[in-house]
């Protein structure tokens, strides 16, 4: 009798047990909405291409027209001859914070210094995230490859060699705006370059032009821009003509909000 009750005893833990594992494993209520499911490989799913190399795609040049450079196995080129205009191209995508994504190549020329594969990528109109020949080639910390150009050094020189495909991966958050278009907050930046973070969280307060936007005097069309960017918070970003062949493809942007659109060209 005693071994029937220990018996009863087991088995009746046993099925306590096994109804406590399978509560643990029963599916959980859902309360909150699950994130985005991203089924892409090179490109998210919900990321606006810009360039594709198969046109200009979603490109202007400093007029809100068609883009002066040239398109070349895929890859949009710099055109010198255009440096006049000191602008380069615009994005007709506006956006406040976004997840951009552009490849570039740097030339090989006979030059040095901040003559040799000068371009940068402008937030906004308002940061550039330098690029450069940065491989071999010595500058000033704040104006190599990796930097926010003028004022924040890259963490670490993360440069390919001149020829090489290479790539900025870059988390903007817009300065905030009030009504009259002021800066209230600064934003920030982090920054991948080739994979390897060279920026990390690094605030604009320290760079003017959050406060007042100067690189739009040049044409109409980028006062435009300007007007737009201070009564909205959003803008493009800018692909810098700096008197080098510097080539791009792969352009893309991921808005991380729903104040993006697109600009009138007229």
């Amino acid at each position: 009798m005693h071994c029937i009750i220990s018996f009863c005893v087991l088995l009746l833990s046993l099925v306590a047990c096994g109804s406590s594992a399978s509560g643990q494993n029963a599916k959980p209520e859902q309360s909150e909405p699950l994130p985005w499911v991203d089924t892409s490989r090179a490109v998210p799913s919900d990321a606006v291409v810009i360039f594709d190399g198969k046109g200009p795609g979603l490109l202007v040049g400093p007029d809100g027209g068609k883009p002066p450079w040239p398109i070349r196995d895929g890859a949009i080129v710099c055109d010198p001859g255009q440096q006049a205009t000191q602008q380069g191209l615009w994005t007709k995508l506006h956006f406040r914070d976004a997840q951009i994504h552009a490849e570039f190549s740097v030339p090989a020329e006979s030059k040095s210094g901040e003559s040799s594969g000068n371009s940068g990528v402008y937030l906004h109109g308002l940061f550039e995230q330098q690029i450069l020949n940065s491989f071999k080639n010595a500058s000033r910390p704040t104006s190599m490859i990796g930097a926010l150009y003028g004022f924040q050094a890259p963490l670490v020189n993360a440069s390919r060699p001149p020829g090489e495909w290479q790539a900025y991966d870059i988390i903007f958050k817009a300065p905030r705006r009030d009504e009259k278009g002021e800066a209230v907050e600064p934003g920030m930046v982090t920054t991948l370059l080739n994979g390897v973070v060279v920026q990390i969280n690094t605030p604009f307060k320290k760079h003017k032009s959050v406060y007042t936007p100067l690189h739009f005097r040049t044409t109409p069309y980028a006062e435009r821009i300007r007007a737009s960017l201070l009564k909205t918070g959003c803008g493009p970003f800018q692909l810098q003509n700096h008197n080098s062949p510097v080539s791009f493809r792969n352009i893309w942007i991921r808005p991380l909000d729903d104040k993006s659109f697109l600009f009138e060209t007229e």
